[in-house]
């Protein structure tokens, strides 16, 4: 274990100005972000940084944000700084935490930010392999992106992102900051708290891990213990157990089936096999849990259609990673390894251990043509900070469960742990988590908060039409 040592600048950023406050030239204009239908009015802009953050005389490449002032009369001087999830553009893809955060933003600006490599900072892409089932073309796929993206790919991991990120307080002219991350979010945020710990006044993790858990190994251990507190719920409930009274051997028969021969999805080529139903069911644990024994049901009992219309494009066999910083990260940071013995192993005995083992051949031959990236001695050990963390965990997450962030309250001892009943992945999804966020932000503390919606937030009826 490290312990953080509070200092005006981190890391490679000791040598820009950092936590000085000037704006470096930066000029924001008037925008409108999010969806056509729900636009949100912002200030946007962007701050270059360099690509290889060892050459600063180098190229140079934009970090797009956007700034939504406080709505109030008298803003408080820390703003709420926003860390996407795993494949999102901060900027568009999180402006529904203008909705989500309105009450903590009356009086904390609210800084979005696209992370380097996707949205308008820089997005770099690979293209997919002609087969991504067929390792040999994934690690031609990969080599290819690599040597079209160029040396500079390697600086595409979470310490330099976060980096960026203080270099944009910085250029905002903001000393403190309040931070709020979802999912790799909470990735992002552990990384900036350890390097720039000096500089955030609160942070709220939403469904994350602390950074010595290898989540991905992880996730088939804890899918199928989600599945199991489902299944259980289903049966102690009257109205899901009546509709679906054989859950259990509907889905141990539905898993045999696409063992032994893929099912076909009518009116399409593509054919649901046994990762692909992992896949799908691992997709609906985390967002659409309640449509789960419906699914089964419809597909084991032949409705395969009405089923794919529920869970989607899930159901097939997935494909590459597109964005390139994804497949940096992944061959880099020891939290989102896939060491093949580890995947076999924890996987033994759950419904994920043939899509487990398809993911960990994928990863290793992308890594055999993706460079390692950039990553400082020590990432992913767990480390010490007296700022105050709010970690949100759903009871029921297939990826990030409360186990994830066992231990918590030893490094940050002004952390709580806040588990939503009932919930997959994403508490802010909840009016409870917006809430329990937002009233975190104003006290600055996780102490005292009152968390009682919890235990119902998330508690929404099974789809039991049959």
């Amino acid at each position: 274990m490290r312990v953080v040592v509070a200092a005006a600048c981190a890391g490679v950023l000791a040598a820009s100005g950092c936590g000085t406050g000037r704006t470096s030239g930066l000029r924001l204009s008037s925008c409108t972000i999010g969806a056509p239908a729900k636009p949100v009015a912002a200030q946007c802009g962007d701050l270059a940084v360099p690509e290889n953050p060892f050459d600063t005389g180098g190229k140079q490449i934009p970090i797009h944000f956007a700034v939504l002032r406080a709505t109030g009369t008298n803003p408080k001087p820390d703003p709420i700084f926003d860390f996407a999830g795993w494949g999102s553009a901060g900027v568009e893809d999180d402006s529904y935490l203008a909705s989500a955060l309105s009450t903590a933003n009356v009086d904390h600006d609210l800084v979005l930010v696209d992370r380097r490599g996707t949205g308008r900072s820089n997005e770099l892409t690979c293209t997919e392999p002609s087969d991504p089932t067929d390792t040999a073309a994934v690690s031609v796929a990969a080599r290819r992106c690599a040597s079209r993206i160029g040396p500079n790919l390697r600086y595409y991991t979470t310490t330099v992102a976060v980096d960026d990120f203080d270099r944009v307080r910085a250029a905002l002219g903001y000393e403190k900051i309040d931070v709020y991350g979802e999912s790799y979010g909470v990735t992002l945020g552990l990384v900036y708290l350890e390097r720039h710990g000096s500089h955030v006044r609160s942070i709220a993790l939403d469904s994350g891990s602390l950074l010595d858990v290898h989540i991905f190994e992880r996730v088939a251990p804890n899918a199928q213990h989600a599945l199991d507190l489902l299944f259980a719920r289903c049966e102690r409930d009257a109205a899901c157990h009546d509709a679906f009274p054989h859950l259990r051997s509907e889905w141990s028969s539905l898993r045999a089936h696409v063992g032994r021969s893929p099912i076909s999805i009518p009116d399409s080529t593509a054919k649901i096999d046994e990762p692909g139903l992992a896949s799908a069911v691992e997709e609906l644990l985390a967002f659409d849990k309640w449509e789960i024994p419906r699914v089964i049901h419809l597909v084991a009992t032949g409705h395969v259609a009405q089923a794919a219309a529920l869970a989607g494009p899930n159901l097939e066999t997935g494909g590459w990673t597109r964005l390139a910083y994804m497949h940096v990260v992944e061959c880099t940071e020891p939290w989102a390894s896939r060491r093949p013995t580890e995947m076999t192993r924890l996987a033994a005995g759950t419904f994920m251990a043939s899509s487990q083992r398809l993911s960990a051949e994928e990863q290793t031959a992308t890594c055999e043509g993706i460079p390692r990236g950039y990553a400082p001695p020590g990432i992913g050990e767990r480390f010490h900070s007296s700022v105050p963390v709010l970690f949100l965990q759903g009871s029921e997450d297939p990826a990030d469960p409360p186990a994830n962030v066992a231990g918590a309250h030893h490094d940050f001892p002004n952390s709580r742990v806040v588990v939503v009943r009932n919930s997959g992945h994403g508490q802010i999804s909840w009016p409870c988590g917006g809430f329990v966020i937002s009233t975190f932000f104003e006290k600055g503390s996780a102490a005292g908060l009152d968390t009682t919606c919890a235990a119902s937030a998330a508690i929404v009826p099974f789809d039991t039409r049959r």
